[in-house]
């Protein structure tokens, strides 16, 4: 079977997807990246990546500018991107920059405690035994 993409798309690789850092990272964050991924489709060189706040407003939906840099913070403390090559640009690590291969600095991160700690938040506690025996029975347990 053979199909064809008739459109621009960016390739995150298996690798990428199933990362703790990708899977630690908040979703305004996800969405910020969208938008660097965007831009880049849009013929900007990675690593001179400008990405104007009203553009990154319209796709999180909101007027808030103070709102865009804790998820720009957070993508850079994961290792998704870094400063680029002046001020204000970015460079999306993993994706070539001309002849330099990716970075994938995103792979250091190998623990989802080692990722909350980067984020500055709590690592979730567990569920209880009581929670997980819920879910798997569908039975609410007996009062006491």
């Amino acid at each position: 079977m053979t199909w064809k993409i008739d459109d621009l798309f960016v390739l995150y690789t298996k690798t990428m997807l199933g990362s703790v850092a990708l899977r630690a990272l908040p979703a305004p964050a996800t969405k910020i990246l969208h938008v660097f991924d965007y831009e880049l489709m849009e013929g900007a060189f990675n690593g001179k990546l400008r990405v104007p706040h009203s553009l990154i407003l319209e796709w999180m939906n909101s007027a808030d500018k103070a709102a865009v840099s804790l998820p720009v913070r957070q993508l850079h403390a994961l290792g998704f991107i870094r400063p680029g090559a002046g001020p204000r640009l970015v460079r999306l690590t993993y994706f070539p920059a001309g002849l330099t291969p990716p970075t994938n600095e995103w792979m250091e991160i190998r623990t989802f405690e080692q990722a909350y700690e980067l984020l500055g938040k709590k690592p979730r506690r567990p569920q209880s035994n009581e929670y997980k025996d819920r879910i798997l029975t569908g039975e609410w347990p007996k009062r006491r």
